[in-house]
């Protein structure tokens, strides 16, 4: 407890020092709790050894949730990351650069995979009925969206989310002329990262 600023009054110095010996006083009960404040935290032992907890799934990123080896054999092009977003950063992130020929916009071909939570979500889904498609059986709710041609490359988006997280996998100036198996490939992806959170 903070000291207190002595009191020169002599009326007012009296009744500082009566109260200083009621202080005194009390029982031990009221010692102890005092000293309450200044404990070691408390552990919470309810996990089990070894289990993860919410604070240590938060540190698992982008990258090692959708690792590279996995992107490479979905789209059978060689692929390296080339930015990755930590745990420290508001969103999580982890983005692929394909080691192909750049479009015809100039924009090399690139993937990304964003951690969020549900609001990020809903955030980014929200007003999207004529942009997005719902994807069924991923998550508890997920949307596919596509756009492209052979020119310019194709762009191709799938958010899902699962519980408390989210995440939405995006993709620009990839050669993906077939809706189908380009959506195929970014579920298998997704239902991967869901499996590794």
């Amino acid at each position: 407890m903070p000291r207190r600023p002595s009191i020169r009054r002599p009326m007012l110095g009296g009744l500082a020092a009566a109260a200083l010996l009621l202080a005194s006083c009390g029982d031990d009960d009221t010692a102890e709790t005092a000293t309450d404040d200044t404990a070691a935290p408390v552990v919470d032992e309810t996990s089990e050894p070894g289990e993860e907890t919410e604070s240590d799934a938060a540190t698992t990123g982008a990258c090692e949730l959708l690792p590279e080896a996995e992107v490479v054999d979905a789209f059978g092009e060689p692929a390296e990351v080339v930015h990755e977003e930590g745990s420290g950063a508001s969103l999580e992130m982890c983005e692929w650069r394909f080691a192909t020929d750049e479009d015809g916009m100039g924009l090399p071909p690139t993937l990304q995979l964003v951690l969020m939570g549900p609001d990020d979500y809903e955030s980014r889904t929200r007003g999207g009925e004529g942009l997005y498609e719902e994807v069924p059986d991923l998550g508890d709710d997920a949307r596919w969206a596509y756009s492209g041609s052979e020119q310019t490359g194709f762009m191709a988006q799938l958010l899902v989310l699962d519980g408390d997280r989210a995440m939405h996998l995006n993709a620009a100036a990839l050669d993906l002329p077939d809706e189908a198996a380009a959506r195929d490939r970014f579920v298998s992806l997704a239902e991967g990262a869901l499996a590794g959170g």
